[in-house]
């Protein structure tokens, strides 16, 4: 079972990576004299690629991404043309990185905020609606929660 995040609208949505996790070769953390993890560089494939930050928090901030592939159930649900995931730690920080990204795509259009747990059957939907006005003063906590639907308008 595997829960999601995603934002949809039927206009195209960018992505935002707020999570400062760069790609590099082993080689060039050799160069840069980067600490090794568990494995040490040396026993790595020096073309070999690694995810590398200087902020050990780096994995849980706000990152919304077009995937390759989604989910198996995700049309079940989901009936826009766009739809982006969006991961991270769902704390207050990623809440409100959530709100200011959600309120800049819905100047173009309704915009579908969705959380979804996949891989126990279909799940019961709780549908909230607001405003781009009501949005920056309502609770944000419940985007937290799983399998809910707030649109954006």
């Amino acid at each position: 079972m595997s829960h999601y995040c995603f934002v949809a609208a039927d206009h195209a949505l960018p992505e935002l990576n707020k999570t400062g996790i760069i790609k590099l070769k082993v080689k060039d953390m050799i160069a840069q004299k980067r600490p090794a993890g568990i494995i040490p560089w040396e026993e790595m494939n020096p073309d070999g690629i690694v995810l590398f930050s200087e902020d050990p928090n780096a994995f849980g901030k706000f990152h919304v991404f077009t995937p390759k592939h989604l989910p198996y159930e995700t049309r079940e649900y989901i009936e826009r043309c766009y739809i982006t995931m969006v991961e991270g730690n769902h704390d207050e920080q990623w809440r409100s990185d959530l709100v200011d990204y959600v309120l800049e795509q819905a100047e173009a259009g309704p915009v579908e905020v969705w959380s979804i747990w996949f891989g126990d059957g279909k799940q019961p939907i709780t549908e909230r609606t607001l405003t781009r006005a009501e949005l920056p003063t309502a609770d944000t906590a419940f985007l937290s929660e799983r399998n809910y639907r707030l649109t954006v308008s």
